[in-house]
Order: C-alpha cells, then sequence, then structure tokens
C-alpha cells in the first residue's frame, strides 16, 4: 500500500503542475461560449428580467387595491361607531338595500378587515421576493456582459 502511494504522488504533482498552468473562471457556464451563445443568453436574461418586472408591477397594483379595499373598510368601521342606539342598519345586495343586524354588519367588516391584512402582508411578501429575483437577475446579466466584454478583449489582443 505503501509503495503504491508512493507511486502515485509523481502523477498527482504532475496534474497539479498540469492545471496550475490554466485559469478557470468563477461561472464555468460562461467559458468557451460563441459571441452568439451570448446574445441569446443575454436576450433570455432579458427576457427573464422584463417577466420579473411584469410581475412585480402587477403585484404592486394588487397590493394597491387591497390598501384602498382597505381604507373603505375602515371608514365603515369608523361610521360603525357613529351610529346611536336604534338606528338601522342597510346592506346593497344588487339593487337591492337589505336591513342588517349591527352586530352581524361589524362583524363582517372585522373579517374583511382581517382577511385584507393578511393579503396586503402576502402581498409584501411576493414584493420583497420578486425585489430579491430582480436583483439577483440583474447581477447575472451583469455578470454575463462582464464576461462578454473581457472575451472580447482578450479576441481583439490575440
Amino acid at each position: 500500500l505503501r509503495d503504491s502511494f508512493h507511486r502515485l504522488l509523481p502523477s498527482l504533482y504532475f496534474g497539479f503542475r498540469f492545471f496550475s498552468h490554466f485559469s478557470f473562471s468563477l461561472n464555468p457556464s460562461h467559458v468557451h461560449l460563441t459571441m452568439a451563445e451570448i446574445q441569446a443568453k443575454l436576450q433570455k436574461l432579458s427576457e427573464e428580467y422584463t417577466a420579473l418586472q411584469q410581475e412585480l408591477q402587477n403585484t404592486v397594483q394588487s397590493r394597491q387595491k387591497l390598501e384602498a379595499q382597505k381604507q373603505e373598510n375602515l371608514g365603515v368601521k369608523e361610521e360603525f361607531g357613529k351610529l346611536k342606539d336604534g338606528e338601522q342598519i342597510y346592506k346593497l345586495v344588487g339593487p337591492v338595500l337589505l336591513k342588517q343586524d349591527k352586530i352581524e354588519a361589524e362583524s363582517t367588516v372585522k373579517g374583511r378587515l382581517d382577511f385584507i391584512t393578511k393579503e396586503i402582508e402576502r402581498h409584501e411578501d411576493l414584493i420583497k421576493d420578486v425585489q430579491g429575483k430582480l436583483e439577483r437577475k440583474k447581477g447575472d446579466i451583469i455578470q454575463l456582459q462582464t464576461s462578454a466584454q473581457a472575451a472580447a478583449g482578450q479576441a481583439k489582443q490575440a
């Protein structure tokens, strides 16, 4: 066993010396790409980035709608607080106004507010998630552009 280890050492040393003469990129997916492949990758990354921007915009718009609904329900809750004993509450259902019990109406509004608040929190988490994805995608694009520029510079020197 000892002899086989000593026989292996020179080949390990040669292998190390052989590989030490070459430099490797930190991102192996960018090694040996043609300019057409780099352009195709950049196009794909750009499309993904645009899709993420659209997703972010849609999520922000949804969050804004939820915030408007929350404000509307807070206004209704405030109006309930101003009601005097014996005053009636009516709920609009389609084209008809229906009489509603105050406790039931307050409970419905409270339930809506709880739901809307949770949805707003969920949308805020989605927004943070998509913003993180956008930053990572932007970094990928910059890294690929930098690699392409370096490769173009090396090609000009050669």
